[in-house]
């Protein structure tokens, strides 16, 4: 028997009920209430994304011995070697490796993005990215200003994850719900800086535009609706990943920052 043929926007929205419907579950177990539905994000991600980028709560760390509190969730890149440390059942990532950041919300309120803006990103705002250019940025900054402001810049100065700089995205945070604030409500909180992304699963999915090279004040974008929320959402996390991805012609990680050699050996005598 023939199989009825699916579009992909058919498919996300069958996964959108599916997803609302385990959430229901989840939230009826009061005690796992915040992991079940961090969980239940965090496998649709995981699946959406594919091997070279992991999904995870943990915290984030520079080199300088900064960090955050603990994040619902985390994408990482984890094509860029050691980047996640475990201990005592806590997961550390270093911040030149994080995408973006989710937080997830059984119902969102207004506070909730008040409180995400004067703690956590307060927390973020503390960190900075260290890179070392590659021959490409070399390249495409030559005729802009000298390498070595370039470098200067990348490996002594920093990049903060709120800014960006040449190729280098900012890191976008967003905001996934099973219910709570209306598309204005959620665009008037969209103005202040801290958040990026709101989706509200089965409502709406709201950003500001150009993700990762924002303006000031930010042009808002209405990506979905109704059924349609959850695959705008993946949408952004994907192109989030995608200039990530385009950013790492241009940069690498300056590991050499979070371990330097103690001294060198002399072994002439």
């Amino acid at each position: 028997m023939k199989v009825k043929s699916i579009s992909w926007r058919e498919a996300i929205r069958n996964e959108s009920e599916s997803l609302l419907a385990n959430a229901k579950t989840a939230l009826n177990h009061s005690g796992a209430k915040g992991d079940g539905r961090e969980s239940l994000l965090r496998s649709v991600l995981q699946r959406h994304l594919g091997a070279n980028f992991g999904v995870t709560k943990g915290e984030i760390v520079d080199s300088r011995g900064k960090g955050t509190g603990e994040i619902d969730l985390i994408v990482y890149d984890r094509r860029a070697g050691a980047c996640v440390v475990e201990f005592g059942g806590r997961r550390v990532i270093r911040v030149e490796s994080v995408v973006c950041t989710v937080e997830v919300k059984s119902t969102l309120q207004t506070k909730d993005l008040e409180d995400l803006f004067h703690h956590q990103n307060k927390e973020l705002l503390q960190l900075m990215r260290f890179y070392r250019p590659t021959p490409m940025l070399d390249l495409v900054t030559r005729f802009k200003k000298s390498i070595e402001d370039t470098g200067r810049i990348l490996q002594k100065e920093g990049v903060s994850p709120f800014t960006h700089y040449e190729n280098i995205p900012s890191i976008p945070s967003f905001v996934f719900a099973y219910d709570g604030i209306s598309t204005a409500t959620a665009a008037g909180q969209l103005q202040f800086p801290g958040v990026d992304v709101i989706c509200v699963l089965g409502k709406y999915t709201i950003a500001k535009n150009n993700l990762g090279f924002f303006t000031n004040p930010p042009d808002l974008v209405q990506w979905a609706e109704g059924a349609d929320a959850l695959g705008g959402f993946l949408f952004l996390v994907e192109q989030a990943v995608e200039r990530f991805t385009e950013a790492s012609a241009f940069v690498r990680p300056f590991w050499q920052n979070y371990f330097m050699p103690m001294h060198h050996i002399n072994t002439s005598k």
